[in-house]
C-alpha cells in the first residue's frame, strides 16, 4: 500500500512542473520582448523623423518655386544689379495666391511662420532662392 501512494505522489508531481513556465522563464521572456520593443521603437523613431525632415525640405522646396512664380509676375522689383537682392515673406506669397495659406511645418506640427521669406540674389544674370525661416 505505501509504495502505491508514493507512485500516486510522484505522478502528480511530474504533471503540476509541466503545466506552467517557471518565474525565470517568464523574466526572460519578458526581457526579451522589451529588448525588441527598444529596437523598433529606436528604428520607427528614426524613420518617422527622417520623413518629418524630407517633408520639410520638400515644403521648402515648394516655397522656393512658389517665390519663382512670384518673380515673373514682379519682374520690375527684382534686383538689376548683380550681389543685389529682394526679400519676399511667406505671407506675401499667401497673399499673392502663389501658395497655400496654412503650411504646417512637420517638425513641430504648428503652422510655418508668415515672416519665413525667400532671399532673391541675381548673380550673373541668373536668380539665387534661398528660403530663410
Amino acid at each position: 500500500m505505501t509504495l502505491t501512494i508514493n507512485y500516486f505522489i510522484i505522478i502528480i508531481g511530474d504533471s503540476m512542473n509541466k503545466k506552467g513556465f517557471t518565474l525565470i522563464e517568464l523574466v526572460g521572456i519578458i526581457a526579451l520582448l522589451g529588448i525588441i520593443f527598444l529596437v523598433t521603437y529606436t528604428e520607427v523613431n528614426k524613420s518617422i523623423d527622417k520623413s518629418n525632415n524630407e517633408l520639410y525640405q520638400a515644403q521648402l522646396s515648394n516655397i522656393k518655386a512658389s517665390a519663382q512664380d512670384w518673380t515673373a509676375d514682379h519682374i520690375s522689383e527684382l534686383p538689376e544689379n548683380d550681389g543685389d537682392s529682394i526679400q519676399v515673406t511667406l505671407s506675401e506669397l499667401k497673399q499673392g495666391g502663389y501658395i497655400e495659406s496654412n503650411i504646417e511645418n512637420p517638425k513641430t506640427k504648428k503652422q510655418l511662420s508668415d515672416t519665413i521669406y525667400v532671399k532673391i540674389t541675381k548673380k550673373n544674370d541668373n536668380y539665387l532662392y534661398e528660403v530663410i525661416d
